[in-house]
């Protein structure tokens, strides 16, 4: 006979602790702690990183971005129609994301040629991204500095032509 066949359960007696049994206590306090946890999750201060900006603007700059048939992107100035940037393909891949997701955002395609998204840099330093299509903004900030400082070159870009 196997060893557990000889073991027998010990009858139920309520009140009476049976070994491998969690104190009530324990359990309530864990599962108080869960729902604060929760709760905090839910509705608890998000930090900086969820609001945007709101102070003055201190440059902004219209931009059109073309995805030509070779994967070059050419960036433009909506206003000037001068060239801002070439981004090479398979190059510059956050600057690439963040363009299609607007576009899937918007349901509109990512070489609209007569659709501009904002850049604009805040007193702060934080850049926004904003699509007048689908009303989305991004704070670029909150992808990174690395990444958002691939968005502030286009700012400051003085144009290629």
């Amino acid at each position: 006979m196997s060893g557990a066949a000889n073991r027998t359960l010990s009858p139920y007696v309520p009140g009476k602790p049976h070994p491998g049994d969690v104190p009530r206590d324990v359990l309530i306090i864990v599962g108080f702690i869960l729902l604060l946890t929760t709760l905090a999750a839910a509705f608890g201060d998000k930090g900086r990183g969820n609001q945007f900006p709101t102070g003055r603007v201190v440059a902004q700059r219209s931009l059109m971005f073309v995805d030509a048939p070779d994967g070059t992107v050419i960036v433009n100035d909506a206003a000037s129609n001068k060239r801002v940037a070439v981004l090479p393909a398979k190059s510059n891949a956050f600057i690439r994301t963040t363009m299609r997701g607007i576009a899937h955002a918007g349901d509109h395609e990512f070489a609209v040629q007569n659709h501009a998204v904002l850049l604009t840099m805040w007193e702060d330093g934080r850049l926004t991204l904003d699509d007048p299509v689908s009303g989305r903004r991004l704070d670029l900030e909150a992808f990174g500095k690395d990444n958002a400082g691939a968005y502030a070159s286009l700012l400051t870009g003085r144009g290629l032509d």
